[in-house]
């Protein structure tokens, strides 16, 4: 019983609003997105390798990549609030942060109509709710609205490259993937087994 309630103390801790001048460091350029979207970039005082839009992230101190976190320079900048990708961010690597005191919020998102969700989510963590709120039926609506004027439309097979040497692309787990289904477009390689894998020219056309 005693563990029951401290293991949910710690999650009803995890779960409250943090102060205003909250600190946020990012595990993943998308997380960095998502907090800039929902109205708290000013928060970020920390991102990962590639976290270029919007482009004043590009001047913000790096702490590694998506797949390789520098615990030291995590904490140097001291943050309130640590964004983890649930999904990329190595878990080893969460649970260190952890164990040193940091806070740590996993974020999934797997599919477009997620986005809403955890943009609101990140509103109720920085206390950026109203903001996030709107910028997450915003969203909705756009999506919404993109479903609807490709209904119908007549499909066409496309590649989404997202390297080169060798050539990365998708699989049909990834958001991009379902992104260009609602446009009309046929994921050519939604079957690899990999969200992201090498493929030659060969393969592509």
């Amino acid at each position: 019983m005693a563990a029951f309630l401290s293991a949910a103390l710690i999650s009803l801790a995890r779960a409250a609003t943090l102060p205003g001048a909250a600190r946020v460091v990012t595990l993943a350029p998308s997380l960095s997105e998502l907090v800039c979207a929902a109205g708290a970039c000013g928060h970020l005082v920390g991102v990962t390798a590639y976290s270029d839009f919007p482009a004043s992230l590009k001047a913000l101190p790096q702490v590694g990549d998506a797949f390789a976190v520098n615990l030291e320079a995590v904490l140097a900048l001291k943050p309130d609030l640590v964004l983890a990708w649930d999904g990329g961010t190595p878990p080893d690597r969460v649970a260190r942060l952890r164990k040193l005191g940091l806070r740590v919020e996993w974020l999934k998102v797997e599919h477009l109509d997620e986005i809403g969700n955890a943009l609101e989510t990140i509103g109720e963590w920085l206390g950026e709710t109203n903001e996030a709120h709107a910028a997450a039926e915003s969203y909705r609506q756009r999506l919404a609205a993109l479903r609807l004027q490709h209904r119908g439309d007549t499909p066409i097979r496309a590649v989404y490259q997202i390297e080169t040497a060798p050539a990365y692309v998708i699989n049909g787990a990834s958001p991009i993937s379902e992104a260009m289904a609602i446009c009309g477009g046929v994921n050519v390689f939604a079957k690899l087994p990999h969200l992201a894998d090498p493929v030659g020219a060969v393969s592509i056309w």
